[in-house]
């Protein structure tokens, strides 16, 4: 990465605790907080630094493994271990027949880990991609999706090169945001087509919830600054976290299960 040598900017530790205050912040938004308010877009595009940090992480972690397996069976325990808490969090309830699937972002990272050490492994670009597929579905379970693991191949594909890794992630958020306004593209196609009138189109978008999508774009422009964060990064470990290396982990069903308390039974 370009920024390795430099002196200063920031290391590793500085950078997942930024990630770890936006992660709160982001959570405490979704609980208590109307999505779009300002205050609510705020919270949210800070909680937006979190998602890029963490896949950048996952992906100079893939580098500095010693032990693949050994670094995906760790994913996979601390995937499982917010398994009930993200879905308390989220329902206010344990897992039901609609809510059991519902993954957290950690299963995400470890398919991302699996996808990256794919495109490193396979010498065939067709083979890379086609088994590339049922991993992106696999990640439709969880939070983010496949844009986490497309955030990963994008970091971890590209490293020591941060303007190629940020053109890359930079062409990922373009796919995020076309997936938020699809349903403005798939009404105005529609209409060129003639299969809407323009009076059909007209009475089709007033049924749009613009605030949302409006609200939506804006904070998701925070995938964009988290970059500049992320250019600052200088290659070093850094101090260590409260708690050590898990501590992360440790937090995130923490936190989930106490906003999850505050939401449903004290705020109720």
């Amino acid at each position: 990465m370009e920024t390795t040598n430099q002196q200063s900017g920031l290391t590793a530790n500085q950078l997942k605790m930024i990630a770890i205050v936006a992660m709160t912040i982001d959570h405490i938004g979704w609980a208590f907080v109307e999505t779009t308010t300002p205050l609510g877009i705020g919270m949210h595009l800070i909680g937006r630094f979190t998602m890029p940090i963490m896949c950048f992480f996952i992906a100079e972690g893939y580098h500095y493994t010693r032990n693949i397996k050994k670094y995906a069976m760790r994913l996979l325990f601390f995937a499982l271990l917010p398994y009930l808490p993200f879905i308390f969090y989220r329902t206010g309830a344990l897992p039901n027949a609609e809510s059991f699937l519902m993954l957290n972002v950690i299963f995400v990272l470890l398919l991302g880990l699996i996808a990256l050490h794919l495109h490193n492994t396979i010498k065939q670009p067709a083979l890379r991609w086609l088994l590339t597929i049922p991993i992106l579905y696999l990640a439709s379970f969880c939070d983010w999706q496949y844009f986490g693991v497309l955030f990963i191949l994008a970091f971890g594909l590209n490293r020591r090169n941060f303007r190629k890794q940020a053109f890359w992630f930079s062409a990922v958020v373009l796919l995020y945001y076309i997936e938020l306004y699809w349903p403005y593209g798939m009404l105005l196609y529609r209409t060129i087509n003639g299969r809407y009138t323009i009076s059909q189109a007209k009475e089709l978008l007033s049924t749009f919830p613009h605030l949302y999508y409006l609200s939506h774009a804006v904070m998701r422009m925070g995938l964009l600054l988290s970059l500049i964060l992320l250019s600052k990064y200088n290659g070093k470990k850094g101090r260590d976290l409260p708690g050590g290396k898990w501590f992360f982990y440790i937090y995130y069903p923490l936190h989930l299960l106490i906003i999850g308390f505050f939401l449903f039974f004290v705020f109720e």
